[in-house]
C-alpha cells in the first residue's frame, strides 16, 4: 500500500514538472576554474592574461552578469595560506553583464587596479560570479524562469618575485 502510494505521487510530481512549460535545457559553462595570477605591482590598472570564456549550450540566448565575491559572501573562508582581497571594487570587467546567443559563446577581460601605495606582500583570492540575469529575459515560453544557473571561477593573486 506504501509503495502504491509513493509510486503514486511521484508519478504526479513527474506529470506536473514535465507539463510546466518552463523547464528545459540549460547548460552553463566557465573557464578558466581556476586562475592563478602574479601581480608584479601596484598603481597600475593590469588585465589577467586569460579572457573568461562564458558558453552557453541552451537553445535560448542568456544574460549573465559577473561580479566579484569575496568567500564570506559564499559563506566560504579563504583557503590556507589566502586572505581575501581587501576591495572588490579594485577588479572590474570590460563588461559586468553579457548576453551569450544560443549556443554561443563570449570573451570578457578582467582587469585588476590595486592603489599605489598598497603593500601587496601576501596572496590574496576571491571569487568572480557568472550567473544568469533570469529577471531579464524571464518570461520564456509564457512563463517565469524557475532558477537561474551560476558558476564561480576561483581567483588567486599572488605577488611576483622580484
Amino acid at each position: 500500500m506504501f509503495k502504491r502510494l509513493i509510486l503514486s505521487l511521484s508519478i504526479l510530481l513527474s506529470i506536473n514538472l514535465l507539463s510546466a512549460g518552463n523547464l528545459y535545457a540549460k547548460e552553463l559553462r566557465v573557464a578558466p576554474p581556476s586562475y592563478r595570477w602574479e601581480v608584479v605591482e601596484s598603481g597600475k590598472k593590469i588585465t589577467m592574461p586569460l579572457p573568461i570564456i562564458i558558453k552557453n549550450y541552451s537553445q535560448e540566448a542568456r544574460y549573465y552578469h559577473l561580479r566579484t565575491r569575496v568567500p564570506s559572501e559564499l559563506q566560504l573562508t579563504a583557503e590556507k595560506g589566502f586572505e581575501p582581497i581587501p576591495r572588490k571594487d579594485w577588479v572590474s570587467f570590460d563588461e559586468a553583464m553579457v548576453q551569450v546567443p544560443a549556443g554561443g559563446t563570449k570573451r570578457v577581460k578582467m582587469h585588476l587596479s590595486i592603489p599605489k601605495g598598497i603593500r601587496f606582500d601576501h596572496p590574496w583570492m576571491f571569487y568572480v560570479e557568472v550567473k544568469e540575469d533570469v529577471a531579464r529575459y524571464g518570461y520564456l515560453r509564457g512563463s517565469p524562469d524557475s532558477f537561474a544557473l551560476a558558476c564561480y571561477l576561483k581567483i588567486y593573486l599572488l605577488p611576483k618575485e622580484r
